[in-house]
């Protein structure tokens, strides 16, 4: 299931590190990479080597339709996994708020965007 709004897509059904989801980040920068487009790098144009890289390895995405990189899961990424449901749980009692899982969202204006959040009905969850 989709919902689109205001060109901002979001992918309800996508399950997290399935391989349709990992289909659509494809040559998208996430949420978790962003932070190597902000340094301000010596570059010609600006950027720093983490960026440079960022964007070759998104080129190799977009070109062939396989990670540039291996996915890993580190232990503390996979006791947040573990855990989020519980987590979600809490969040959810604490605050009388329903959590609503999203897959991933896009944005028709910045089609080389992509974000893994969760959502409740007033604000990001992440």
């Amino acid at each position: 299931m989709k919902e689109i709004t205001n060109n901002i897509e979001y992918h309800l059904s996508i399950d997290q590190r399935s391989d349709e989801w990992h289909n659509l980040r494809y040559g998208r920068v996430g949420g978790s990479e962003s932070e190597a487009l902000l340094v301000k790098g010596k570059s010609a144009h600006g950027l720093g080597t983490g960026a440079i890289t960022l964007l070759y390895n998104k080129i190799w995405e977009l070109k062939t339709s396989t990670p540039a990189k291996d996915h890993f899961v580190t232990d503390a990424m996979q006791r947040g996994i573990d855990l989020e449901g519980e987590a979600i749980y809490v969040y959810q009692n604490d605050h009388f708020r329903t959590v609503t899982q999203c897959g991933y969202v896009t944005n028709a204006d910045k089609k080389y965007a992509g974000y893994s959040p969760w959502i409740n009905r007033r604000r990001w969850i992440d």
